[in-house]
């Protein structure tokens, strides 16, 4: 089979629904050497990708083994095997003599997952027997192994100089205390703001390749994070733990090392044949260390292809840098100088309407700030329509008014007509886009009233709702009962916002336990029997364990059978996993989550490990909620509005799409931009220059860019949702000139 010949036969493919454009062909037909697609929202940029690696295996006989495909999420990855599948069967019924090419060998993850893979198959000497840390488990690390999270002001008296150093990383409002606050000498952040700040920077040291020593050469701050930062290390290595950050760079360094040649060079072997491909997806989001490694996993053969939108960068404050995608033949030419770099523009768009296409596109093109030098990828052309979709009525409009709640009920009836006059058949075709979905009188709290008004169901999984859930509320309150049965440690407690957050638990489980008199006596009995262990012994079990055995007794062992119940019950198993799984500071084969009796007989847990669980675990929980993964929601279930962030809605479209909140206040980002100026000064000689921008352009930037995601979203319509006062002194939202103020083609309503 040829190259032509899979094209046609993908074409007759059943079900498909576009002919290959151009553009497309040419990723397909791409031979060798470094290849960068440059891919608009809605082009096929996914299956362009996978395409091409379907070329690699039937086409020109790549071994699957040696070729690797990276994405930003879980989600994605499994995306990406589930169509290269498809398309294998399809093509193997059509032509059987490519059924022995085994496509599940293509080394398809996250980047972080198959450094952690590759090194564990390959057994590099430096990581062995490690266990990654999530993010959860990091900050707990942190906050149990590091002096500068000890509650003795003699240790973290010289840590005081980070705090002060980096106040965009530390201020902010403190919701243990319930106040705001500056960071200083005699007020430091409390311990979890600490463990974040500290997590964040870290991770970007890291990703920024930044050069430690030049740090300690540098001003006091920065000095003493680098002493923060090496005893962070030390303290993982010596506990064979590894982060997400840090994973990436013991990859690194395996690829320099001679470990690395079975991997990278193989033996001539269909087991070990070596790396010739490497592609990768999302690569707007990529970090300089990710660079690295994919320049180096690469090296050999030259042939790298990235697919990504730097107009669709989105995760700056996760450590991305869209300079990576913006610079990429410019970093080519650099590393691999005889290698011509071939860049594709994919620029037709297959989602959306006309109107709405231009309404996006001349958006991010309306800003100063996207044409200066270094702001997007050069010569990039405009996105022209493919799809079908047309019509006489208007697809962007605009709603005003001064107050939220009326914008709300605006919303609810314009959705309740929809429905009713069939233009929608099920509510999940309209979703609600807002920066931030937390139930509040200015984000998303007016409209989750209005459509509860009116019996609309609605999905939103990021409203830190979930510890406002009853059942969640009944399962956490059982389990104090069950650890902290006099609530000792609970009224120990110095922060009110725990003590008050406890109190609810524990009354709400009592409210079932009252009812439910089989339930009470479990868990008084269950307590009873941990009273009765000798002094200084284990429990045996973990706190992970009690949960389960809390959960699987009637009736909670019935909320199982409800799946959106059991996921919200995931999402709290998982938390408590990542507390069971870190070492404790006094003892690496002792866990945070290993329960033992005190060292006073018939006293139940030990006083100090409760008191420790309420600080540490529950109160990250009481002062920032508990939401579902973003990343790893499969799909939003039918019959409901999803209520979504613009971050959750990336890669996904819909018929109808509404946009709250046009303003530009989005402090996180900010704080990302201020970090990524600050850590250009210490990056190592390897990266490439930065283009140099203000941290207030950074941030602007990013700001037009999430706007220009959640507009790109909509497939139908476009629904904009703004205050008079968003209005009359326009937010980032409302476009870049004079002619975005009033919406050149939208239409008011």
């Amino acid at each position: 089979m040829n190259v032509d010949e899979l094209i046609e036969a993908l074409e007759k493919m059943p079900d498909r629904n576009y002919k290959l454009d151009s553009n497309q062909e040419k990723v397909i037909k791409h031979g060798n050497g470094p290849l960068w697609v440059i891919a608009g929202p809605g082009s096929g940029k996914t299956d362009s990708i996978v395409l091409r690696c379907i070329r690699l295996l039937v086409v020109d006989n790549v071994q699957p083994a040696s070729i690797i495909m990276t994405t930003f999420t879980e989600k994605a990855a499994r995306n990406l095997k589930n169509r290269i599948s498809e398309y294998m069967t399809y093509l193997v019924s059509i032509d059987p003599s490519i059924k022995d090419v085994d496509y599940n060998r293509v080394r398809i993850d996250t980047l972080h997952g198959l450094c952690n893979d590759i090194m564990q198959e390959f057994r590099y000497t430096e990581y062995q027997n490690y266990t990654l840390l999530d993010d959860i488990e990091q900050r707990l690390f942190i906050m149990e192994h590091l002096e500068a999270l000890s509650l003795d002001k003699s240790k973290f008296q010289k840590y005081n100089k980070i705090w002060e150093g980096f106040p965009a990383v530390f201020e902010g409002f403190d919701y243990l205390t319930k106040g705001r606050w500056k960071p200083t000498s005699d007020h430091p952040p409390n311990t979890h703001i600490r463990a974040k700040g500290l997590s964040m920077l870290f991770n970007r040291m890291v990703e920024d390749l930044v050069d430690i020593d030049s740090m300690k050469n540098d001003d006091e701050s920065a000095k003493i994070l680098a002493i923060a930062y090496e005893e962070y290390k030390s303290k993982l290595f010596s506990n064979y733990r590894c982060d997400f950050a840090n994973v990436q760079e013991k990859f690194l360094n395996f690829l320099k090392s001679p470990e690395s040649s079975l991997f990278l060079n193989g033996d001539g072997t269909l087991e070990y044949p070596g790396i010739t491909q490497v592609l990768v997806d999302e690569y707007q989001d990529t970090n300089p260390i990710q660079e690295e490694i994919y320049f180096r996993l690469a090296d050999n053969k030259k042939n790298l292809c990235v697919v990504g939108d730097d107009d669709q960068a989105l995760y700056r404050f996760r450590g991305g840098t869209v300079e990576c995608m913006v610079n990429f033949g410019n970093q080519c030419n650099t590393r691999w100088p005889t290698s011509k770099v071939e860049n594709v523009f994919l620029s037709t768009n297959y989602r959306s309407n006309p109107g709405i296409i231009s309404f996006y596109d001349s958006y991010i093109n309306s800003f100063d700030e996207m044409k200066l030098p270094g702001a997007r990828v050069a010569d990039k052309p405009s996105l022209s329509p493919g799809s079908s979709i047309g019509g006489t009525y208007p697809p962007v409009a605009i709603h005003r008014d001064q107050d939220p709640k009326n914008i709300a009920h605006f919303f609810t009836e314009m959705i309740k007509g929809f429905k009713e006059s069939n233009i929608i058949t099920d509510w999940s075709e309209c979703v609600l886009l807002l920066q931030s979905t937390l139930r509040t009188t200015t984000k998303a709290g007016p409209f989750m009233d209005a459509m509860d008004e009116e019996n609309i169901p609605y999905y939103n999984p990021r409203a830190r709702g979930l510890l406002e859930d009853k059942t969640i509320q009944t399962i956490l309150g059982g389990l104090l009962e069950i650890i902290d049965p006099d609530s000792r440690a609970q009224n120990a407690i110095r922060y009110p916002t725990i003590k008050d957050a406890c109190t609810k638990w524990r009354n709400q489980f009592n409210v079932m336990a009252n009812s439910n008199k089989n339930l009470g006596d479990y868990v008084k009995k269950y307590a009873e029997s941990i009273l009765r262990k000798g002094p200084k012994t284990s429990v045996g079990v973990n706190l992970l364990e009690v949960f389960y055995d809390l959960l699987n007794y009637p009736p909670l062992s019935e909320w199982i059978d409800d799946v959106e119940t059991s996921q919200k019950l995931g999402t709290v198993c998982n938390i408590l996993d990542s507390y069971s799984n870190v070492p404790t500071s006094s003892n690496r084969e002792n866990m945070l989550g290993s329960l033992y009796t005190s060292s006073q007989p018939n006293a139940g847990i030990s006083f100090t490990w409760r008191k420790s669980f309420y600080y540490s675990l529950l109160g990250l929980l009481a002062s920032e909620g508990l939401n579902e993964s973003e990343d790893e929601i499969e799909n939003f279930p039918k019959g409901k509005v999803p209520i979504m962030t613009i971050h959750q809605s990336k890669g996904l479209e819909f018929p109808i799409v509404f946009v709250y909140g046009l303003s530009n206040s989005r402090k996180k980002d900010d704080t990302s931009a201020y970090l990524e100026s600050v850590f250009d000064r210490y990056k190592s000689k390897i990266v490439m220059t930065p283009n140099k921008f203000t941290d207030e352009q950074r941030g602007k930037q990013d700001t037009i860019r999430l706007f220009y995601v959640a507009y790109s979203r909509a497939q139908y319509a476009l629904i904009l949702l703004a205050k008079n006062s968003e209005y009359t002194k326009p937010g980032i939202g409302f476009g870049g000139n004079s002619k975005w103020t009033v919406f050149k083609g939208a239409k008011q309503i």
